[in-house]
């Protein structure tokens, strides 16, 4: 979930109730008011990132294990990011499940993420 520094800042702290970071997952006043996409949006045609320390650039399968895919990164036609990401735990059970940017399967909380305008990192 993306908050506002200040609401990041409540919900790190505890003074923000879970309930309540559930109520603005579910109604992001930025989406409502038609102020922003909800997608990060590159201006570029080749997508790149620095994935830890390595640079990736392109799109398609970066991280793959056994031959099943963890990490896809694509661009739609519209030049928004679309993120494909399967977690694990130790025990093979799949934690999340994201796919073109929709939270399929899991639980969307406790993910910590960071973001600037053209960025983002967990």
């Amino acid at each position: 979930m993306l908050l506002c520094p200040n609401h990041h800042r409540e919900a790190t702290l505890g003074a923000m109730p879970e309930t309540e970071q559930r109520y603005y997952k579910a109604n992001p006043y930025n989406q409502i008011k038609d102020l922003a996409k909800g997608s990060l949006k590159i201006l570029q045609s080749t997508l790149a990132m620095q994935l830890g320390s390595n640079p990736v650039v392109g799109d398609g399968i970066i991280l793959e294990v056994d031959d099943f895919p963890l990490l896809e990164l694509g661009l739609s036609d519209e030049k928004i990011v679309q993120v494909t990401v399967s977690l694990y735990d130790q025990s093979d059970t799949l934690l999340a499940l994201i796919e073109r940017n929709e939270w399929i399967t899991g639980d969307p909380l406790p993910w910590d993420l960071e973001f600037g305008t053209r960025w983002i990192k967990s």
